[in-house]
């Protein structure tokens, strides 16, 4: 099995003020290639989290946003066949927006998405456990295991940590 460093990302619940809705991105590229997903990308060496979330936010959505709200921490491992091909140090943020002037980029299409209806996507799998029990919910950590096969994700585990 590889030993990867952890990759610190941030991924960001942009919710409408009555938290009906998120933005979602229907992701160009690996990882989850062809998935609905929260916005979000790499923490540049030397950033902060924080500063993270606001800079996907503006090259993810066009939005200028200030203030994000940090919503938990996720330790997620992807496997292909038992083998370790993702480690990720996920920092969740929240942003409350109702425009629809956000600006699509080459990393996919954007869309406002009923929180209700969400499991009717091809979502990743645990992008929906995020948004539902970590965004929405307060639970502050959680750790995930996703396995690979072919381009399908399939959710190994997923568990909130006290």
């Amino acid at each position: 099995m590889n030993h990867l460093q952890p990759q610190k990302v941030v991924n960001l619940g942009i919710f409408k003020p009555n938290l009906k809705e998120v933005l979602l991105i229907y992701r160009n590229n690996e990882p989850y290639k062809n998935y609905w997903g929260m916005p979000g990308g790499k923490v540049e060496k030397d950033e902060f989290p924080y500063y993270a979330a606001i800079r996907e936010l503006k090259q993810e959505t066009g939005i200028c946003g200030t203030k994000p709200e940090f919503s938990g921490r996720i330790f997620e491992k992807v496997f292909p066949q038992g083998e370790l091909i993702y480690d990720f140090d996920i920092f969740l943020f929240n942003f409350y927006y109702c425009l629809d002037n956000f600006k699509e980029s080459s990393e996919g299409k954007l869309s406002w998405e009923k929180v209700s209806e969400l499991e009717k996507l091809n979502i990743i799998p645990s992008d929906l456990l995020m948004i539902n029990n970590v965004c929405l919910n307060g639970n502050s950590k959680a750790k995930s295991v996703i396995f690979k096969e072919g381009d399908k994700y399939f959710l190994k585990s997923f568990e909130v940590i006290k």
